[in-house]
Parts: structure tokens; C-alpha cells; sequence
């Protein structure tokens, strides 16, 4: 799955598995993150993150969750796990 195919194609409450880039804090538990296809917004709180891992805009990252699809709004992906996968 990419950001672009579950932005326009993904379902309400579906479960989901992106490998990408978190490229900003965007405030609260609110991250841009983006794979090769784009960008979408997912909200992880902070006890998903790897304890004494430094995770930046050129960390490597495999996020699961669950999409949360607006029809009014940004759509979201609410992250359950957070893995390094690379640098």
C-alpha cells in the first residue's frame, strides 16, 4: 500500500502498512509522512516511538494502523506500531 493508493482508494477503519519518511511534526501527535507516491498525515502518539531511537526526516520507518477516513476534512492514518527499518 502507498500514501497516494490509501488516500484515493482506502477504506474507513481499514488496517494499513506504509513504508516511508516522517518528514515534519506538525503539532500534538500530528506527522507529515511520505513514501516514493506522496504524502498523507498520520497521528502517533508518543509511546509508539522506539525507545532511545532518534527518528528524523531521514529515518526509515514501517508504520501500522488503521486509516481513519473523513468526508469532511483530512483523512488520517492513526498509527498502532512504529519500526526503524533504516537511515
Amino acid at each position: 500500500m502507498t500514501a497516494k493508493d490509501l488516500l484515493a482508494n482506502g477504506k474507513d477503519v481499514q488496517r494499513v502498512r506504509l513504508k516511508g519518511k516522517l518528514l515534519s511534526h506538525k503539532g500534538d501527535e500530528e506527522y507529515e509522512f511520505a513514501d516514493a507516491s506522496g504524502k498523507i498525515t498520520v497521528e502517533i502518539d508518543d509511546k509508539r516511538f522506539p525507545a532511545g531511537v532518534k527518528v528524523d526526516h531521514t529515518t526509515e520507518v514501517e508504520l501500522y494502523g488503521e486509516f481513519d477516513k473523513d468526508m469532511i476534512g483530512e483523512s488520517k492514518l492513526d498509527v498502532e506500531q512504529l519500526k526503524v527499518v533504516g537511515k
